[in-house]
C-alpha cells in the first residue's frame, strides 16, 4: 500500500509575522514587508522586480439589482392520485428553490437550521447510503459547501484573460468587472458591471482561450456567453505591433450576452473550455449531468447523467484529449475521442484538479482532507488506465511566529492552482483561525515524477478600520461586533485576518509566474514569481 508522504515542519522563519505582508517570490526564496524600509525593497528592486496594483471592489456594490422575470409556478395542480405519486419529486424541487432563494421560503426562520442539518448529515453518512430521495433532497447544500466562505466575501470567482493583461471578477452582486493592469483601466467603469437579467446565481468565469472577447459565466438558469465588440477602428489594430493594452483610451467597448439553456441543467457549478475554444464543458451543482456546449452551433451534448448526484468540477486537459468531472464521491475521467470513461472513487468530495502539461498527470485534493493526491494516465487515446502515483500531507500544525504569535498552518485543503509551466503549487487552507488567511506555496519538482517541497507561506492584507460599514460579514470593526468584544480587535485575536477566497495564475508570464488572489475584504492582490522554469 502507497504510503503518505508528509513534509517536514516549515522553518519558522518562512512563516510570515502578523504585520507583514508578502511582495513576491526571489528564486525560492519569500520576501516579506513590514514597512516602506524593508531591506526586501532593496532585493525586489535590484531583482528589476515589478509592482503592480492592488485593486479592489467593496462588499456591497451602489447599483441597482436588474430583476429576474417571474418564475414559472412550481406545481399546476394535478389530480389527487398524480399529486400522492409525484409527491417525492415536488419536495426536492421546493427545497431546492428554497435553499437558493430564502425569500421565497415559507420556513423563513429555520432557513440557517436547514442549511446546518443537510451539511452535518452529509458529512457524517457517506453518499451512496443516503438513497435516492434523500440524496437529492439534500444535494443542493452539498454543492454550495463546496463554494464555502466565498458567500460571505465581496469576490467570489476570478479569470485571466490568456491573450491579453486583463483579469475578469465576478462579483457577488452577480455583477462581472474586467481590469486591464497594462492600462490599469476597468470595464464598465466602477462602480457599474456587466449584468445581465438571468445572471444570478454566479459560480464560476473562464475565458475562450483562443477568442479574446469571449468569456463564459455559470449561473442559476445556464451559461450566460459574454462577447466584447470594439469599434472597428479598435479592431484594425488592436491585435498589431507591440500587443497594446485591451482597454485603450478612446476604445468604444460594449458587451453582447446569450443565454445557453439544456432542459433539466441549472445551477451551473463549473465549466471549463477545450484548448481550441470550440467546445464548452459545464457541470451543475444539482445533478450529475456533464454537458458539451457546440459554442457555435449553441448546440449541448449530454455526456454523462446521473439525477442523484452534483458536480463541484469541470476540467479539460491541456492538450484537449481528457476532461476530468469532479462529483460527490468520485472523479470521472472522460477521454475525449470516444468518450470512455474510468470512474476514480474518492472518500470525499474531490476537487481543485491541476493538470501537468503533459496531459498525462494531474493532481487532486477532496474536502476535508490534508493530502494532495497525483495520479497518472497510462494508456495513450481511447484508452485510460488512471494509477495514484503518490500523495502528500500537508497536515495542520501548530507553529509560533518569529513575533510570538501562535497559528495553526496547513490542515484540510480548501483550494489549489498550478501555475501553467507545472513549478509552482499555491494551497490555501480551510478554517478561519489564525493561519488560514495562508497560501502554502509549494515547488514542484517534474522528473520522473512530481514532488512538492515547502518554500514558504504568502500573507495578503489586513483589516481596516473605517468610518463606513461597507465590509464582509467577519470584519472585525463592525458596530455590534465591538460592542460584543469590548474591543475594537477581533475577539482574542483567535479570527484570521481576511482569508483567500479564489487564486489564479497569469497563464504567460515570462519571469515566473504571476500569482492573483481575491482576498476576502474585496482586495485582488497580485504576487509576482520570480524563478528559473
Amino acid at each position: 500500500m502507497m504510503g503518505v508522504r508528509s513534509h517536514d515542519p516549515p522553518p519558522v522563519e518562512l512563516i510570515p509575522s502578523l504585520d507583514s505582508v508578502t511582495l513576491c517570490e526571489l528564486n525560492e526564496t519569500i520576501e516579506n514587508i513590514t514597512s516602506n524600509a524593508d531591506p526586501a525593497l532593496g532585493r525586489f528592486s535590484r531583482a528589476e522586480g515589478v509592482l503592480f496594483p492592488n485593486i479592489m471592489l467593496p462588499y456591497i456594490l451602489p447599483i441597482a439589482e436588474i430583476t429576474t422575470p417571474p418564475p414559472r409556478r412550481l406545481f399546476v395542480k394535478p389530480p389527487v392520485q398524480q399529486q400522492v405519486e409525484n409527491r417525492m419529486e415536488d419536495l426536492p424541487r421546493l427545497l431546492t428553490t428554497w435553499y437558493n432563494d430564502p425569500s421565497t421560503s415559507p420556513i423563513g426562520p429555520y432557513y440557517t437550521a436547514f442549511k446546518r442539518y443537510s451539511d452535518e448529515i452529509l458529512k457524517r453518512v457517506p453518499i451512496h447510503k443516503l438513497g435516492p430521495p434523500l440524496m437529492k433532497l439534500l444535494r443542493m447544500p452539498v454543492a454550495h459547501r463546496s463554494v464555502g466562505d466565498s458567500q460571505e466575501a465581496a469576490i467570489k470567482a476570478i479569470a485571466w484573460q490568456q491573450q491579453r493583461s486583463v483579469i475578469a471578477m465576478v462579483h457577488r452582486q452577480d455583477t462581472i468587472h474586467l481590469y486591464d493592469i497594462a492600462s490599469e483601466k476597468w470595464f464598465p467603469d466602477p462602480p457599474s458591471g456587466l449584468q445581465f437579467e438571468f445572471q444570478k446565481n454566479l459560480s464560476c468565469i473562464e475565458w475562450n482561450p483562443v477568442i479574446s472577447t469571449q468569456f463564459a459565466v455559470g449561473s442559476k438558469y445556464g451559461v450566460c456567453l459574454w462577447r466584447l465588440a470594439f469599434d472597428e477602428d479598435s479592431r484594425a489594430t488592436g491585435d498589431r505591433g507591440a500587443r497594446p493594452a485591451f482597454f485603450e483610451e478612446g476604445k468604444t467597448c460594449q458587451g453582447w450576452v446569450t443565454l445557453l439553456k439544456f432542459p433539466g441543467f441549472e445551477n451551473v457549478s463549473s465549466i471549463a473550455w477545450s484548448p481550441d475554444g470550440q467546445y464548452l464543458a459545464a457541470g451543475s451543482s444539482s445533478s450529475g449531468i456533464l454537458l458539451v456546449w457546440d459554442v457555435a452551433t449553441e448546440v449541448a451534448t449530454p455526456v454523462y447523467s446521473a439525477p442523484y448526484d452534483s458536480t463541484s468540477g469541470v476540467w479539460w486537459s491541456p492538450n484537449g484529449e481528457y476532461v476530468i468531472q469532479a462529483c460527490m464521491e468520485s472523479l470521472r475521467v472522460y477521454e475525449t475521442r470516444t468518450w470512455q470513461v474510468e470512474v476514480l472513487r474518492t472518500t470525499q468530495r474531490p476537487h481543485s484538479v491541476c493538470w501537468f502539461h503533459d496531459s498525462k498527470i494531474f493532481m487532486f485534493a477532496m474536502e476535508g482532507d490534508d493530502e494532495v493526491h497525483i495520479w497518472q494516465i497510462n494508456n495513450q487515446p481511447p484508452g485510460l488506465g488512471c494509477k495514484k502515483i503518490d500523495r502528500f500531507s500537508l497536515r495542520a500544525r501548530t507553529v509560533r511566529t518569529r513575533t510570538g504569535n501562535e497559528m495553526i498552518i496547513g490542515g484540510a485543503i480548501k483550494s489549489m492552482k498550478m501555475d501553467r509551466t507545472g513549478s509552482r503549487l499555491a494551497v490555501s487552507f480551510d478554517g478561519n483561525h489564525l493561519g488560514a488567511e495562508l497560501i502554502a506555496l509549494l515547488k514542484v519538482g517534474a522528473a520522473p515524477f512530481p514532488k512538492l517541497a515547502h518554500l514558504g507561506f504568502l500573507r495578503g492584507p489586513q483589516w481596516q478600520q473605517r468610518t463606513e460599514f461597507n465590509q464582509p460579514p467577519r470584519w472585525p470593526y463592525h458596530p455590534r461586533k465591538r460592542q460584543e468584544n469590548g474591543t475594537n480587535q477581533s475577539s482574542s485575536g483567535a479570527k484570521a485576518p481576511p482569508l483567500p477566497i479564489t487564486m489564479a495564475f497569469l497563464p504567460e508570464y515570462s519571469s515566473g509566474g504571476l500569482l492573483t488572489v481575491a482576498w476576502e475584504n474585496g482586495k485582488i492582490a497580485f504576487i509576482p514569481l520570480y524563478f528559473r522554469k
